[in-house]
């Protein structure tokens, strides 16, 4: 062991292995002062966040018509849907090398934001603008956690203990689980009618998250106000292409003592479980085919009209499927791209099934590189899949209970479905694929599930229906 330095949030030890320097770093006789911290559980949280359901602070990101009087008229159709803490999971544990001279600094390190790293590599190191270098490398996985600077901030904190030295900081896979900027929890609770014509006619959704762009500039600006509002908690249910007489669509800004940062895909990654879940439950209401119904909604929307009229075409969709089997639908739009998907599934018991086929179809723009958008489509269908089926960060006592891949299951090689992608360009303008794949398969998957045994999963990860992949 070379040396142990203290940080604001914990201890280091420096040692000249990464070995050495952990079996050191796990004898040292540290302890944190928890103070409120060790009073909460995600039970409590979870209660916090459904409260704010009838909270007067709420925040209108969407309104046409006149809702009240909409319900009021016709027999209501109800949902309430939950979703939890999520980890990032990158491959790559979180890690920095950085060396500290007394004039300059020179960062090596997978980021998502140079600039961001530069400017607090400069103001933690002392150093001049000009005399910090920033090596961007290989990401190792992203999807929002590396454009965080903690890991900067304690790596710099540490080589500026050892001069002209350069040191790697490297988390382990515990570490990792355990101090994330997690994607938030959110509760959703949906009301809608029903016109004579067997469409949707009032839409009222309101959402209750902690706000992640409020938290990430809080942790970067500690001066700056947590309570301007926040797009990205109402992304995905204020601006859906569904056509609706009267819509009202709401988020309620809650503060819980976890940190949130952005996940891939960010408010679409459950808002659109929490849409496409309830169009499902409304086109059962109205008895009408899923895909139909979509479509009744969507007249002013080719664009989207035309990806799931394809995608009913690829995947056949109305031909029938053997007995045990089932399928289920999603159309979702983020980040200026248009992605549907169907999923479809096998019960090989009560409630334990395989998830046999994707097939997703997606309107970017003209694709530049039409095997870039098929590999990011499955790559993203197959991290919103591993969060549908088993994601869940969970807390007591103040602690993160997840502390490694056996906590934190992952899909596997064994049980990740055939993925068959399409592109239907329409001319839109360019629109992204690194995180669009990822909203629509959790809908798709509990749409199918519904289909197959008529239990409606409002709740993520499915397992917590009883259900098992």
């Amino acid at each position: 062991m070379l040396k142990t330095v203290i940080l604001p949030t914990g201890a280091a030890v420096i040692g000249d292995s990464f070995w050495r320097a952990k079996t050191a770093a796990d004898k040292l006789p540290v302890s944190f002062n928890m103070n409120e911290v060790e009073k909460f559980s995600t039970e409590d949280l979870l209660e916090k966040l459904e409260s704010g359901l009838d909270s007067e602070e709420a925040r209108t990101y969407a309104e046409d018509g006149d809702s009240k009087s909409g319900l009021a008229a016709g027999n209501i159709v109800e949902g309430l849907y939950k979703v939890p803490f999520l980890a990032h999971a990158c491959m790559e544990p979180m890690n920095c090398t950085a060396k500290v001279t007394e004039t300059g600094v020179e960062v090596w390190m997978p980021n998502q934001a140079p600039t961001l790293i530069k400017w607090f590599a400069e103001k933690i190191a002392n150093v001049p603008a000009e005399n910090v270098t920033v090596h961007t490398t290989l990401l190792g996985g992203g999807f929002g956690r590396r454009a965080e600077i903690d890991v900067l901030v304690m790596a710099i904190l540490i080589a500026k203990e050892m001069k002209n030295r350069p040191v790697k900081l490297i988390w382990t896979r515990e570490n990792d689980i355990q101090h994330d900027m997690y994607r938030p929890a959110a509760v959703s609770r949906f009301r809608g009618t029903l016109s004579d014509l067997g469409t949707i006619d009032t839409w009222v959704n309101r959402i209750v998250s902690q706000s992640v762009s409020g938290s990430f500039t809080a942790r970067l600006l500690p001066w700056a106000t947590m309570d301007a509002p926040d797009n990205t908690t109402s992304e995905g249910a204020a601006d859906m292409a569904y056509e609706f007489s009267n819509r009202l669509v709401e988020h309620v800004p809650v503060k819980l003592p976890i940190p949130v940062g952005f996940w891939r895909s960010v408010g679409h990654s459950y808002n659109a479980f929490f849409t496409e879940s309830f169009m499902d439950e409304m086109a059962d209401a109205a008895g009408k085919d899923p895909v139909e119904f979509r479509l009744k909604h969507l007249g002013n929307h080719p664009d989207h009209a035309n990806v799931l009229k394809k995608l009913a075409t690829v995947s056949s969709w109305s031909t029938p499927l053997a007995t045990g089997r089932a399928r289920g639908v999603a159309l979702h739009e983020s980040f200026g791209s248009i992605v549907g998907q169907v999923v479809e599934i096998t019960m090989t018991g009560g409630k334990e099934f395989t998830v046999d086929k994707v097939y997703c179809v997606i309107d970017c723009g003209n694709a530049v590189n039409p095997d870039t958008v098929t590999a990011e489509m499955e790559s993203g269908i197959i991290f919103g899949l591993t969060a549908a089926l088993y994601g869940e960060i969970n807390f007591k006592n103040g602690e993160v209970v997840n502390k490694n891949f056996p906590d934190y299951d992952m899909v596997r090689l064994a049980n990740t479905p055939e993925i068959e992608v399409h592109l239907a360009a329409s001319g839109r303008r360019l629109g992204g694929v690194g995180e669009v794949g990822t909203p629509p398969i959790a809908p798709a998957l509990t749409n199918a599930l519904f289909a197959a045994t008529g239990t409606r999963i409002r709740e993520l990860p499915v397992a917590k229906s009883g259900f098992t992949a």
